[in-house]
């Protein structure tokens, strides 16, 4: 049965932002509904689909979620394959405590700041209140980074030096496995792009597999098969390890006819 997800307009409702990054990112389906806010009628029509009268509320069948933490527990036991949590316990943990304080918190952030996407950017002098708020949350993310490397690849560049300084040691063909990866960003992008170009200068071959709809999308928008080649870009790892086997006998018959000749 197909989702459906009660929002409101993207230019006021950042709560409505959550569930509907989380989805979109994760590549759950699921059909848009927007609710214009601050409208005559707008609390009536919220209130067909939640008690509450608020946004956002997940639609699944005859069954309505509402408060974004629960939807996104709702979506996690729901699509597994998600990963919408980290697997290990502790990170597990330390993610829910850091969503339940954003839930809950930052009432003085929230306050002075509310999200409104028709205003111009600009400074605005906040009260020292405000600001210890904003030290908070960059301390929580700052921490969040150090601690797992980012789920956006962030920190990819200094972990692929990493590998660049140890290339010798690698096998000839080198798989990299995807699957975990929820979303890319550009920077993380031009990472792998220059994982795949040291590579091949050592005269290796590369193949991704598993990738999600975000990170695959993203690739094929920036040409990263131009980097690796198309048909080295797999489907799954099982698609990988066959590739694999293909350039190894490839190599092999190519040293043996330079051997011949």
């Amino acid at each position: 049965m197909s989702l459906t997800l009660v929002i409101g307009n993207k230019n006021y409702s950042s709560w409505s932002f959550r569930p509907w990054i989380a989805m979109k990112v994760a590549g759950i389906p699921f059909e848009e509904r927007v609710i214009p806010l601050y409208e005559p009628g707008s609390r009536e029509e919220i209130l067909r689909y939640s008690s509450a009268g608020k946004v956002p509320v997940l639609l699944d069948g005859e069954n309505a979620i509402w408060e974004t933490i629960a939807i996104l527990e709702y979506l996690a036991e729901r699509f597994p394959k998600a990963e919408l949590w980290p697997r290990e316990a502790y990170a597990r943990a330390h993610a829910r405590a850091v969503a339940a304080e954003m839930h809950a918190g930052f009432q003085a952030l929230r306050k002075a700041c509310p999200m409104n996407m028709w205003l111009p950017r600009k400074q605005r002098p906040q009260n020292e209140e405000v600001i210890e708020n904003v030290r908070r949350i960059g301390a929580i993310w700052w921490d969040c980074l150090q601690r797992y490397g980012g789920p956006f690849l962030f920190g990819a560049t200094d972990k692929i030096s990493v590998v660049t300084e140890k290339i010798h040691k690698l096998p000839p063909v080198v798989i990299l496995r995807l699957r975990n990866m929820t979303a890319i960003d550009a920077t993380g992008i031009a990472a792998l792009e220059e994982l795949a170009d040291q590579l091949q200068k050592s005269g290796r071959a590369m193949l991704v597999c598993g990738a999600r709809p975000q990170p695959e999308a993203l690739m094929r928008e920036a040409g990263f098969d131009r980097h690796v080649g198309s048909e080295n870009i797999c489907e799954n790892i099982t698609v990988a390890l066959g590739r694999a086997e293909a350039i190894r006998k490839a190599g092999l018959v190519m040293a043996t006819r330079a051997r011949e000749a």
